[in-house]
């Protein structure tokens, strides 16, 4: 076997990742009951920023092994990365319920329940159409001029201190 590395994010890494993930689904086909390969296939969806098929591989990995915190952890990570924080915390919360007193999971499920709380960083609302009409706007401050540009000052020029060759 021979293990290749390549740098993340680069396009070889991709075009590899995408081969192993269709190398993983060729052999789902053939043994769908394999958990082992729905996780490895979800790993590689996840690195191919296919959070949705990453969740759903590892959906099925959970229902058929529900007591698997891993499986969990690793569902957790693809919400995060798809910015599903409701997701996240409820999964969160079933890994601690599964191993308590994971100091790692407390500490991530406290930061993902600050995301909930955090107001969005944009207007989710919609902006009436009245409020963005130019005639109920207020009239703009007058732009000063720009600075003049200053003429250049050349001092002690001389091509004395210069030497040139000729060919």
């Amino acid at each position: 076997m021979v293990r290749v590395r390549y740098s993340v994010g680069s396009v070889a890494a991709k075009t590899a990742l995408a081969a192993t993930r269709r190398r993983f689904s060729e052999l789902i086909k053939h043994a769908p009951d394999d958990l082992e390969l729905h996780d490895w296939r979800a790993f590689a969806y996840r690195n191919l920023n296919r959070y949705d098929l990453a969740i759903a591989d590892l959906t099925k990995l959970i229902e058929k092994q529900p007591n698997d915190a891993e499986a969990y952890r690793r569902r957790v990570c693809s919400y995060r990365l798809a910015n599903n924080y409701e997701k996240a915390v409820t999964d969160f919360r079933k890994v601690l319920e599964l191993r308590p007193g994971d100091a790692d999971a407390t500490a991530r499920l406290k930061f993902a329940e600050s995301k909930l709380r955090t107001p969005p960083r944009f207007p989710t609302t919609p902006i009436p159409a009245s409020a963005g009409s130019r005639r109920h706007e207020k009239p703009k401050q007058p732009v000063p001029p720009a600075p003049k540009p200053r003429p250049r000052r050349v001092h002690n020029l001389s091509l004395s201190n210069y030497e040139f060759e000729t060919s």
